[in-house]
């Protein structure tokens, strides 16, 4: 008999064997620990209405060593991290319309505004904050320009300081994906999901490093190759935190996705460049809205792509 119950800290559903109970787990959730209930006082499956829609519309699999429910195309168990055995489907990426994705992104971002504002807000204030160190030393760089020891001394502080915004962000910006995915998919998602995301830390900083090199090459190689790269393989982040993939593997699964949605990814980065400069342009402070629009723009593009979106 299964015990189903919800993780009293992101009451996301969760279910496993009944010889599991009293077990400590981690919750493939929020990666808090948490203890399976005896099959006595677990809950019922109905106490979260939007967890239980989210497991039965996006499918799960159970893990064969801690009996916990991973995502059905998760590759490892999202609790104990041991490796799924290959199931054979075969999932084919789907030609996307750029209308309908500006659409149903605009849609979506008018029903759930709030969370998509404030996660990129957050995310933004909490990066910003990551630099002030950098900032400082910056401007005592300036007194120090003309001592030979004291710039020595500043470069020594400064370049591993530069790296405190680079992992910040490279920790929370897997979470904030994972934010604008689910709210395309009409799941349950909270602010909280933005720090979830640490298990992808380093794939996400050695993927966003490589990404954005390639990109710069690309700029400087007249613009067009540039151009080219982010078009090809801007999912490269949702795949990630959906499939739970390598770096490497992300940048494979996102370039199949794009390949027949070339013109659909160039149609939503544009509209989404336009109206962010825009918006610079008349009042900086509008940014604030465009940019979470922007994001749920490629959020929505991908749901669509890998034809995992609810119909509306």
């Amino acid at each position: 008999m299964a015990i189903e119950f919800h993780c009293p800290h992101c009451d996301k559903f969760l279910s496993t064997s009944d010889d599991k109970a009293g077990r400590e787990a981690k919750c493939p959730g929020c990666g808090d620990f948490i203890t399976v209930p005896m099959p006595e006082i677990a809950a019922p499956a109905t106490s979260s209405r939007p967890a239980a829609r989210e497991a039965s519309r996006v499918g799960s699999k159970t893990c064969a060593v801690c009996g916990t429910e991973s995502r059905a195309r998760a590759r490892i168990c999202e609790s104990c991290g041991t490796e799924f055995p290959e199931d054979g489907r075969e999932d084919r990426p789907q030609i996307v319309d750029a209308g309908v994705v500006l659409s149903e992104g605009w849609n979506l971002f008018s029903q759930r505004f709030g969370l998509a504002i404030g996660a990129n807000l957050l995310f933004t204030v909490l990066c910003i904050v990551a630099a002030i160190p950098v900032i400082a030393l910056a401007i005592v760089g300036g007194n120090l320009a003309d001592r030979a020891p004291g710039e020595m001394l500043l470069i020594a502080f400064i370049v591993p300081t530069v790296l405190i915004p680079l992992a910040v962000g490279a920790y929370l910006l897997p979470g904030l994906t994972m934010i604008f995915l689910g709210i395309a998919r009409g799941e349950s998602v909270d602010i909280a999901t933005l720090f979830s995301g640490g298990r992808y830390f380093l794939r996400s900083a050695a993927a966003s490093f490589l990404f954005f090199m390639a990109v710069a090459v690309g700029m400087m190689l007249c613009i067009a190759p540039g151009v080219y790269l982010i078009l090809r393989y801007w999912p490269y982040l949702f795949v990630m935190v959906d499939d739970d993939a390598s770096v490497m593997g992300s940048f494979q699964r996102a370039g199949e996705l794009t390949s027949i949605n070339l013109g659909t990814s160039f149609v939503v980065g544009l509209v989404g460049w336009l109206v962010n400069f825009a918006a610079n342009s008349v009042c900086p402070i509008a940014s604030i809205v465009t940019q979470p629009l922007a994001s749920l723009w490629w959020a929505t593009a991908y749901a669509k792509m890998t034809a995992r979106i609810d119909d509306r």
